[in-house]
């Protein structure tokens, strides 16, 4: 039917035939693609959790830490009790600017004070905490320690 009419028609009636075929072809083309990148879309949309300000204040409040935590080379520490002056020895897990958490050999009393340094340097200042926690963790103890003071940036790089 397309050659028969192509036939008959002059060349400016070819042309705008030609044109007008292609015109809806573009069209056609263009609503499809839409309608698939729309469907795509939503999927995407209910796939993906919604950050709204609510939910992002919340994970906020929700954090109970003031300083992130972060792991790091593994560094030997030993860690005496004020009072008494007893050693542990043992590991750093995990430091931040207010505090480290060490697994050591023995346990220390919770709000104790005490002193931590690294093992490989001797001769290293003394960082006075105080024990927020101990937990047995298999036959050692996972101590929380949190700093009383500031460090500076030679004694935080003592822990790794």
């Amino acid at each position: 039917m397309f050659r028969s009419l192509m036939e008959y028609a002059t060349e400016h009636q070819k042309t705008a035939l030609l044109l007008g075929v292609g015109v809806l072809s573009a069209m056609l083309i263009y609503t499809i693609g839409r309608r698939l990148l729309a469907a795509r879309e939503a999927k995407q949309a209910q796939q993906e959790p919604s950050v709204t300000e609510e939910t992002y204040l919340k994970g906020i409040v929700l954090e109970r830490r003031s300083v992130p935590r972060r792991a790091g080379n593994t560094t030997h520490v030993e860690v005496r009790l004020e009072v008494k002056g007893e050693t542990g020895q043992g590991c750093v897990l995990n430091r931040s600017n207010g505090g480290i958490c060490v697994l050591l050999d023995k346990p220390f009393p919770s709000r104790s004070r005490v002193q931590i340094r690294s093992r490989e340097n001797n001769k290293g200042l003394w960082a006075d905490a105080e024990v927020r926690y101990c937990r047995p963790q298999g036959g050692d103890y996972e101590i929380g320690l949190q700093f009383t003071e500031a460090l500076s940036w030679a004694q935080m790089m003592q822990f790794g």
